[in-house]
């Protein structure tokens, strides 16, 4: 579970975002490591803080919270395909450490292969057309293969509910107004529980998204 005060959750609400990705070279497609639902069996994501700060580097809460990270942040490269713009593992492994450092948790990498497989899942070509095509479907499969692969000691849910996100937000498919956290955080939870596949997520999301 995220440790918060259940309090506070219905004020709170995602900022726009604040990362940015940048065009760079493309990234080795290869296919997940994970099946089509749940995580791996006897994994715990032993996260510190709740997905509402996961998302992009900053909050703010009712309870006058103060924001995380005004400043514009800049990531990695990223890979730009079919005009859509991807995030590579520097990327993620940016989300980390921003996570991180404003919640607190455990550092390391636990698999950086599993990292790697996580992020070029969604990626994935065959004859040089991608597996997933549609954008919906990409950024659901970023959060259901960063939540199961568990790449990270710490963090895993709330960097896979960032990478989704900023992803979308990059993309330009994110709504102007700020979002609900209780909605994407209950989304997060029943990912990383093993409840729903990447068709369920995806489903989720083009309602989260209007």
């Amino acid at each position: 579970m995220y440790d918060h005060d259940q309090n506070h959750r219905q004020d709170r609400q995602f900022p726009r975002s604040h990362l940015r990705f940048h065009p760079a070279a493309a990234c080795p497609s290869q296919a997940g490591r994970r099946g089509e639902r749940g995580g791996a069996s006897g994994r715990h994501d032993h996260d510190h803080a709740d997905a509402s700060g996961a998302d992009l580097g900053r909050v703010r809460g009712g309870s006058g919270e103060a924001d995380h990270r005004e400043e514009q942040r800049t990531l990695p490269a990223a890979v730009v395909s079919a005009a859509l713009k991807h995030p590579t593992v520097e990327a993620v492994l940016a989300i980390h450490e921003q996570v991180l450092a404003a919640h607190g948790g455990g550092t390391g990498i636990r698999s950086r292969d599993l990292l790697e497989s996580a992020v070029a899942a969604p990626q994935a070509t065959m004859m040089g057309a991608p597996l997933i095509s549609e954008p919906i479907e990409i950024a659901a499969a970023y959060l259901f293969y960063l939540s199961g692969n568990h790449p990270f000691v710490d963090g895993n849910k709330r960097v896979a509910l960032a990478t989704c996100l900023v992803f979308l937000s990059e993309n330009g498919l994110l709504p102007e107004e700020t979002l609900n956290v209780e909605d994407w955080e209950n989304l997060t939870l029943a990912v990383a529980a093993g409840l729903l596949g990447r068709e369920e997520i995806t489903a989720t999301l083009r309602k989260l998204l209007g």
